[in-house]
């Protein structure tokens, strides 16, 4: 059997008690089993389940590629399905960044952290449910705070976001994970004759040496 369009997929393998309604192929081959046909004989029980899964997408956004000392950090979360189907019991998952702390009073309502906790390091997930072919939102907020006091001058935020449905529990199908990072201006990297540049659509920041002098 051969697939109508890239599209589409191929059913699981013999599920459910009736043979009269279930796939016989393998859904990576698209092919059944072997079996004997003799001259004048007619088999008509193989059959092949195909369907057109969702494909989910998500990335993020931020207002700037610069983030500051005890300041806030509102990542936007755009999530998406561009496959012809249905895409169900969709969940995003968020990681709390190094040197931040998660704020949930300015976050979308509904995200659960790991045994409710708002430090650094925590898993955090947020249930969307399900995603219509076609459709996009941009409407969920996560939102951080960075920690007041930190290590070095030199500190870059790395927050990872990641999809997974019943459909495509985090496939190869459409873009699963998304990362951004972005560079945290403290007063001593700004004293030291740094200043920041804004880099495009990376969401990552570039330092150029600053000579000041006074006449």
């Amino acid at each position: 059997f051969e697939l109508p369009t890239l599209s589409h997929s191929f059913s699981p393998q013999d599920q459910g008690d009736d043979d009269e309604v279930d796939s016989d192929v393998n859904p990576q081959s698209g092919r059944t089993v072997t079996f004997p046909l003799h001259s004048g004989e007619y088999a008509d029980q193989w059959d092949a389940g195909i369907y057109a899964p969702p494909i989910i997408h998500v990335s993020k956004q931020i207002e700037s590629n610069l983030a500051y000392p005890d300041a806030l950090l509102t990542y936007t979360i755009v999530y998406s399905n561009s496959g012809m189907g249905v895409a169900t019991g969709v969940v995003i998952t968020e990681t709390v960044p190094q040197y931040t702390t998660f704020v949930p009073e300015v976050s979308s309502v509904g995200w659960r952290c790991d045994d409710n906790r708002t430090a650094a390091g925590t898993a955090c997930t947020f249930e969307v449910g399900k995603i219509l072919p076609g459709e996009e939102k941009h409407d969920l907020i996560f939102t951080v705070r960075v920690d007041a006091v930190l290590p070095t001058t030199d500190i870059q935020l790395s927050n990872r976001v990641s999809i997974a449905g019943n459909e495509t529990p985090g496939g190869p199908a459409g873009q699963n994970a998304f990362e951004l990072v972005t560079q945290v201006v403290t007063p001593q990297a700004l004293d030291e004759g740094t200043e920041p540049v804004r880099s495009t659509n990376t969401g990552r920041t570039l330092y150029l040496p600053v000579s000041i002098s006074a006449k």
